[in-house]
């Protein structure tokens, strides 16, 4: 019976934690924008999502980063604009 209320016990603390915990608390870094740069360049895939990250390393980020992850920003943002352009779906 004891098992069974410390199991109950960590559930119950585990998910509180994840309720308590900000929606925006996951942290975006220059490797994310570099991955979602190649996938954007690569197979036209997750260039929204390769502009929001690399804005968020400029805005948020090291500053040593910050020039590399403006110029991949732009370049997603042009990805995007062509995709537009072409409409395909999502854009």
């Amino acid at each position: 019976m004891a098992a069974v209320r410390f199991t109950l016990l960590v559930a119950v603390l585990l998910s509180l934690m994840f309720f308590a915990t900000p929606l925006n608390a996951a942290a975006v870094g220059l490797s994310d924008c570099r991955w979602r740069l190649a996938m954007c360049v690569g197979s036209l895939r997750d260039c929204k999502e390769c502009v929001r990250d690399c804005e968020w390393v400029v805005l948020r980020g090291d500053k040593r980063y910050s020039a590399a992850a403006h110029s991949w920003s732009k370049r997603c943002k042009r990805r995007v604009e062509l995709l537009a352009a072409r409409g395909e779906a999502g854009y």
